[in-house]
């Protein structure tokens, strides 16, 4: 299970929900063979509550992160901590701004790259990224993990579909 998840995305930014103009092939190919999204709506305009809400299933309001940096209640249940109990190593990589970060028991790789920087240094051409995730998994193997959920990112911010 793979959930992408990035500050200011909307469904026209991504091949796979029409975009001619940006090239998304690996994305494409994912949702191709996967499931898409086509009436998804964030919980807030704000990434954290945004964020928080995806990932306990209730309304910022309802678990505690009304703002931006605000913490979910204490012992709030949520989606990393469902996913470890039935067997699935729930990793996250880059930005995370969900809190208290240790109620999300997330194994955390590449936060220097969910680091607010020049834009000259977010681009990637060298992969580095790619290697760095890579390089992690193999030094973190683990024969007996069968299921993954990865989070990529940190805010999901979708629009409806055209049309819609």
């Amino acid at each position: 299970m793979v959930i992408f998840l990035a500050d200011d995305l909307n469904q026209q930014d991504v091949g796979c929900y029409g975009n001619k103009d940006v090239r998304t092939p690996n994305m494409d190919t994912l949702a191709a063979e996967g499931m898409r999204f086509k009436r998804a709506y964030a919980a807030s305009p704000m990434c954290a509550p945004s964020r928080s809400a995806l990932f306990t299933g209730l309304y910022p309001y309802r678990n505690g992160s009304q703002m931006n940096h605000f913490t979910v209640r204490p012992n709030t249940a949520n989606l990393p901590q469902f996913l470890q109990k039935l067997g699935y190593r729930v990793v996250i990589a880059g930005k995370t701004d969900v809190f208290p970060l240790d109620n999300f028991p997330f194994e955390k790789i590449g936060e220097e790259f969910g680091k607010y920087a020049p834009i000259e240094n977010r681009l990637d051409r060298k992969k580095e990224t790619v290697r760095l995730i890579a390089s992690h998994f193999k030094r973190e193997a683990r024969t007996t993990d069968l299921s993954y959920c990865s989070a990529l990112g940190a805010a999901c911010a979708l629009v409806p579909e055209p049309g819609l």
